[in-house]
């Protein structure tokens, strides 16, 4: 799948949602059917580097502070996740990709539940992640 600045192989686990240009590309999980948005944005002043974007990752103005924050290097990307606690059950999984150059970030809001059953899926989504130039 094709976005504005980056492709995504939704492998069949997700399908084209509703998609803005403020949250970006919207994508549902098949089996799931929780929404993730993903879109580029420029990295104001971090450094694409792990350090930097786990720092932007803590810099989000969520309900609560970042739990169960976890990184990953996939080829060429940096991925850096975590979890904030929003009103009631509600949480949203955010997500922070970087190939050293460009950067896209993923939220995947909903239950608690939900969010951790798709995590999985979503990983992979966000993994899959190739900038394009422009």
């Amino acid at each position: 799948m094709a976005a504005n600045g980056f492709t995504l192989d939704t492998a069949d686990e997700w399908v084209t949602g509703v998609s803005s240009e403020i949250h970006g590309v919207g994508l549902r999980s098949v089996a799931f059917g929780i929404e993730i948005h993903v879109r580029t944005q420029p990295p104001y002043e971090h450094e694409l580097t792990q350090r930097g974007l786990l720092a932007l990752l803590r810099d989000q103005q969520w309900a609560s502070r970042p739990f169960d924050e976890t990184t990953r290097v996939v080829g060429s990307l940096i991925v850096v996740a975590g979890t904030f606690e929003m009103q009631g059950d509600e949480v949203v999984r955010e997500f922070f990709i970087t190939d050293g150059r460009s950067l896209a970030n993923a939220a995947m809001p909903g239950k608690r539940a939900h969010v951790a059953a798709a995590a999985q899926a979503a990983e992979r989504l966000v993994a899959s992640i190739r900038f394009t130039a422009g």
